[in-house]
């Protein structure tokens, strides 16, 4: 079962290859976490003035759950083995530990843009206008970010 899908080769020739975090990984980490935690007070805020903010309570509060479940979901997945994502190119032994720590990378990238871009549409419905600028800026960031990762993959075959 792959559970993060980047490509149709699986990680199972190496059941136990895991990636342990460094510092940088740690700072990725702090940042998804920032992020979440704007996001819940983001959501406290629109439930404490929805006629001032004119947000409906709810709607911050369907905001808060997907973060929520989107930090957890992309962070705990960054700690799985090699045999639950699918790569884009064949796991060999010169090869495995760098493919390993760019789809680690990428996942914890990922988890800071969707938090980000979350955040930019609660505060867009709240008529915030710069978050209406930030949200295709965030679309822009995801795709550079695949386009990145394929790129790197493909030089370290």
């Amino acid at each position: 079962m792959k559970i993060i899908n980047l490509g149709s080769h699986s990680g199972a020739a190496y059941p136990d290859l895991r990636f342990y975090p460094s510092v940088f990984d740690h700072i990725l980490e702090g940042v998804a976490a920032l992020l979440l935690i704007a996001v819940w007070l983001s959501a406290f805020y629109f439930h404490a003035n929805p006629q001032a903010v004119g947000v409906e309570a709810s709607y911050g509060w369907m905001m808060a759950g997907c973060s929520l479940f989107t930090f957890l979901l992309l962070g705990a997945s960054a700690y799985l083995p090699m045999r639950f994502y699918g790569l884009p190119f064949r796991l060999t032994d010169g090869n495995a530990g760098m493919q390993c720590m760019l789809a680690v990378r990428v996942v914890r990238m990922l988890n800071i843009l969707l938090n980000a871009l979350l955040l930019a549409c609660l505060w867009a419905v709240a008529n915030f206008r710069v978050m209406t600028l930030a949200m295709p800026v965030f679309g822009v960031l995801m795709a550079a970010t695949f386009i990145a990762y394929y790129v790197l993959a493909y030089k370290y075959r």
